[in-house]
């Protein structure tokens, strides 16, 4: 821009950024809503209006939260929002488009349509999510791949394009060789770091202190190594966000997103379809759902523990077994791959044993690391326990030549 002191959405660098104070969103909001009442009234056109509207950066009406009196005296809104990492960087957000343009790039190096469906569909998931893993290879069937070739972006939903980018970053670390693709693939790798530090701290693997200086630092080269390979064309306000998701996502020291309440409905709708009493249809419908959740409290469903089918495991008077556990929001279940530190091992069986989890695994013998997130194991025949506390799940794995397993870990 003309104005040294301006700049635009496609800024790389956080420092030159200047945070609004509390009493300037909520004048921008009255702004808005002014110049909305304006366009009514036929005081302002309609494009002078979607100027005002882009320079406040808010899309607020009179009836709008940041424009009531009494929450504005009351609410400082800086402190209470967050910007939700899943949804601005997968729901048609920066990491949508930067998957899309590294594969039609890609195609120039025989990344066909076909050939990306092929590899996505050969990969094995952990137990909790394999019905959605194995439907994302449908991200590009005919009628898919037509829609975001139209809309040039990964089309689907938020949480699946979460699965799949590190099965696209698996497919372009082995296959997309040629240096002419250089820039597209280092400012892919850059993207994906951003989402890697994020599902580490989920993961516990990194903490939160050491994850909002990563953060920023990971978004800050994205943007950069993004415009060095597609220039500014490509952005859009969600590439932006990424700034405001890393000062807001780890505010109450873990990283808040709209996993918490994406699918809140599906807990009222299984109950809400059994009532036929249209009269007090919320009523009956609330006292459903009330007492489905404190029988699933009593019987223990929302805490850790065995899950599935439980028996007296052999040869062991105390311990008992089933096929899938719970433990600090890790689901694990028969035929994952997890990891004990550096080691892996494929489930057996879940155990319970004096009060503590625990995993029954054959254990893995590292033959290779393919690339950062990918390694080679061959099973063994040596079985060990290790503490579900203290475990961590792979993200997916398939099947080579000669009994090994390629494995994803984030």
């Amino acid at each position: 821009m003309a104005d040294a002191n301006c700049v635009t959405i496609a800024e790389h660098n956080h420092a030159r950024f200047a945070l609004n104070t509390h009493a300037e969103i909520y004048r921008n909001a009255s702004i808005v809503v002014g110049a909305r009442d304006l366009v009514r009234d036929g005081g302002m056109t309609q494009a002078r209006f979607e100027q005002v509207r882009k320079a406040a950066g808010l899309g607020t009406t009179s009836h709008g939260l940041l424009v009531d009196a009494d929450l504005q005296g009351s609410m400082k809104i800086l402190e209470v929002i967050v910007i939700d990492w899943l949804h601005s960087l997968f729901q048609e957000g920066a990491m949508s488009i930067e998957v899309f343009d590294m594969l039609d790039a890609g195609k120039a190096g025989g990344l066909t349509r076909e050939r990306v469906r092929a590899h996505v569909g050969s990969w094995a998931f952990p137990r909790h999510f394999q019905s959605k893993g194995n439907q994302l290879a449908r991200f590009f069937d005919n009628y898919r791949a037509d829609r975001m070739d139209s809309k040039r972006v990964i089309v689907g939903g938020a949480s699946e394009q979460y699965v799949l980018y590190p099965l696209i970053r698996h497919l372009v670390d082995t296959e997309v060789t040629d240096p002419a693709f250089a820039n597209n693939v280092e400012s892919f790798r850059a993207a994906c770091r951003v989402v890697d530090v994020i599902k580490l701290t989920k993961t516990r693997q990194i903490d939160i202190r050491s994850a909002k200086g990563l953060l920023l630092e990971s978004i800050q080269e994205f943007l950069l190594k993004h415009k060095r390979a597609y220039g500014v064309e490509r952005m859009r306000p969600k590439h932006h966000w990424l700034f405001d998701m890393a000062c807001t996502a780890f505010r109450r020291q873990m990283p808040l997103d709209m996993f918490i309440t994406e699918r809140l409905h599906l807990r009222v709708k299984p109950e809400a379809e059994l009532v036929r009493n249209t009269t007090a249809y919320e009523r009956s419908s609330l006292a459903l759902v009330l007492c489905t959740q404190l029988y699933e409290l009593e019987q223990g469903h929302l805490h850790a523990g065995l899950r599935g089918r439980v028996v007296q495991f052999p040869r062991s008077r105390s311990a008992l077994c089933a096929d899938a556990l719970v433990c600090s929001g890790l689901c694990v279940g028969t035929d994952d791959i997890v990891f004990y530190l550096e080691s892996a091992g494929c489930v057996l069986a879940c155990l319970l044993d004096d009060g503590e989890l625990l995993v029954l695994v054959e254990e893995l013998l590292l033959v290779a690391r393919a690339t950062a997130q990918t390694s080679k194991w061959r099973l063994t025949t040596t079985r060990a326990l290790w503490k579900a506390s203290e475990l961590n799940l792979a993200h997916a794995w398939r099947e080579e030549g000669g009994g090994c397993i390629t494995v994803i870990r984030i």
